[in-house]
């Protein structure tokens, strides 16, 4: 079993857009966007962005928008089925990601839904720090995330 970062590019798009976790695809509908829209805004709009693969497989595309003015980045990443099947490859490829942020900017953060408590489990195991209290935004409620070196 292996962890693979590679280029984002048309095929990784494709491939985990079409296979999205659901829970990705709400957080793509938040802001009217399909999971294709989704992650080509995402794409287009980072500084930096990568796609993970696990034991071959799609897994998700991550990447960074680096703060104009100082403060914290804003880390995104968007999945696939394949990060519950290998749970594994994907918290050590969480991990691995993490450094990569880190090595670029010392703080990130962003939202996480409430309800998609898979992704806190995970974002916890990784390293991100979860606040203690959620907060609402458009009527929905999120989970402030973070990531410091």
């Amino acid at each position: 079993m292996k962890v693979a970062f590679v280029p984002v590019d048309a095929e990784a798009v494709g491939a985990v857009a079409s296979a999205m976790r659901a829970e990705d695809v709400r957080c793509c509908a938040i802001e009217g966007l399909s999971p294709r829209e989704g992650l080509e805004r995402s794409v287009r709009d980072s500084d930096f962005c990568m796609a993970l693969k696990l034991d071959g497989e799609y897994a998700m595309v991550f990447g960074g928008v680096l703060p104009r003015l100082g403060g914290s980045g804003m880390a995104w990443a968007l999945g696939t089925e394949a990060c519950r099947r290998h749970p594994r490859l994907m918290v050590e490829g969480g991990r691995r990601a993490a450094g990569i942020f880190l090595s670029i900017w010392p703080s990130w953060a962003n939202a996480v839904p409430s309800t998609d408590r898979q992704a806190l489990k995970w974002l916890a195991m990784i390293g991100f720090h979860i606040d203690p209290v959620p907060f609402k935004d458009r009527g929905f409620e999120f989970w402030k995330i973070t990531l410091e070196g």
